[in-house]
């Protein structure tokens, strides 16, 4: 197959929605992280509420439950999805066959999840790159996929996220006892190595939970490759528009 002529398309949007959801997430990040607060635990998530809180603190609070805390998580997994697939048909457009531009994104993206687990041990435990490249390297193995069997498999994954998150909400508002574990009961911020203690039970429970995370992850890559697999070649023809790479 004759790749077409390559092209030099900038894409504003993805770059803006990337700045708005990075944001998002450092806005998040602030409260939850960086700057630990003391006395708040009923909104500990959420930012600082000492006590009941003022009028004003509790609308903050809502506030970031609203548009603030995992709220980039969304836009930001799409758009990483979206740049698997800017890859994918940059590597299809210069004539890779199919087993070497896997080679090449499992490679890439591979080194980002090792990236990740080095920068959740050594700096920061809510780390999320070990999951975004574990998920792309699982969606690299679906690039040769049709578009609608790839969005078949992401509605289907979101249906079962839906199904589970509202049992898990329903157990929990049974048995609120449930959440009363949090990082607190085990951080150790006495000093460095205390805080490399506490990052790597958490960096454990996190591997642990990989299936249940990449899982949840991967439906929205899946959208964000299929969307930058349209628009990247939307003269073709949409047989040829699913071979992602190479020829068959």
């Amino acid at each position: 197959m004759t790749s077409p002529t390559p092209s030099r398309i900038r894409y504003a949007t993805p770059d803006i929605a990337r700045g708005i959801a990075l944001l998002g997430i450092a806005l998040a990040n602030i409260s939850t992280a960086w700057i630990l607060t003391t006395d708040a635990s009923y909104a500990e998530h959420f930012g600082g509420v000492y006590g009941q809180g003022s009028v004003l603190e509790n609308l903050a609070v809502v506030f970031s439950a609203m548009f603030v805390h995992v709220r980039g998580l969304p836009m930001f997994t799409t758009l990483l999805g979206f740049g698997v697939g800017l890859i994918t048909m940059s590597l299809w457009r210069r004539n890779y066959p199919l087993p070497r531009a896997r080679t090449v994104l499992l490679r890439r993206y591979g080194l980002l999840a090792v990236f990740g687990l080095v920068h959740l041990v050594l700096l920061f435990f809510g780390d999320i790159m070990v999951s975004y490249g574990l998920g792309a390297m699982v969606l690299a193995t679906m690039i040769s996929l049709k578009d609608r069997t790839l969005m078949i498999i992401a509605w289907v994954l979101i249906g079962i996220q839906i199904a589970f998150t509202t049992a898990g909400a329903v157990v929990m508002a049974l048995v609120p006892d449930l959440m009363a574990f949090g990082l607190g009961d085990i951080a150790d911020n006495s000093s460095y190595l205390g805080y490399l203690r506490t990052n790597l039970v958490v960096g454990g429970s996190q591997l642990m939970a990989l299936p249940v995370t990449v899982g949840m992850l991967l439906p929205l890559m899946i959208i964000g490759f299929v969307w930058a697999r349209r628009e990247c070649s939307p003269t073709l023809t949409h047989t040829r528009r699913c071979c992602a790479v190479g020829s068959r």
